[in-house]
């Protein structure tokens, strides 16, 4: 695994917590 790799799984990691924190109806079975 590349470094760009780890670091789109990390930003896509953090934009998915944060909607979390906003929206908890965002959350999605397949997320879980």
């Amino acid at each position: 695994m590349s470094l760009a790799d780890e670091a789109l799984i990390l930003f896509d990691e953090a934009l998915f917590l944060f909607a979390t924190v906003k929206n908890p109806l965002f959350v999605t079975p397949n997320h879980a």
